[in-house]
């Protein structure tokens, strides 16, 4: 009989994991077209630091992600706070850019940018190199001779 809830539990914790990918391949999809968005700009390759920046490839449709989701606001790079609105419009042409105005009500941070196929790709983090010969501090100095 103590079973009973261990498998009740597990079913419910199933179901669950079930309905947040649901929920999250949903706001991947263009409402009007039902296609998956495209990735435009990722979070933290450019501009904008904290979200993803998505378009539609056969309508005007755009978005923001934060995480895999649509309804969490991304944090404001002006104070800090997840407090930052991100409309965003679609430029017309044939390579897909996408205009966002970032507005924090807030701090009243605003910037406009544009993202999508720039002439130069956009670079990634640079790794910082560790010194080579580093002195040692005098704690691990002490460490070593055993005192």
């Amino acid at each position: 009989m103590t079973w009973i809830p261990l498998a009740v539990v597990a079913v419910v914790f199933v179901l669950a994991t079930v309905a947040v990918t649901v929920s999250r391949s949903r706001n991947q999809r263009c409402p009007t077209c039902g296609v998956g968005y495209e990735v435009v700009s990722a979070a933290g390759q450019g501009v904008n630091g904290s979200y993803d920046v998505l378009a539609c490839p056969h309508c005007s449709n755009t978005a923001t992600v934060v995480r895999g989701a649509r309804s969490f606001l991304p944090y404001c790079p002006s104070c800090g706070n997840r407090t930052l609105e991100t409309p965003t419009v679609r430029l017309p042409g044939e390579t897909v850019r996408v205009e966002v105005r970032e507005h924090c009500p807030l701090c009243h941070f605003e910037r406009t940018f544009t993202v999508g196929d720039l002439q130069e790709p956009v670079k990634l983090g640079k790794v910082l190199a560790f010194p080579r010969k580093r002195a040692p501090k005098p704690d691990d100095a002490n460490r070593e001779s055993g005192s």
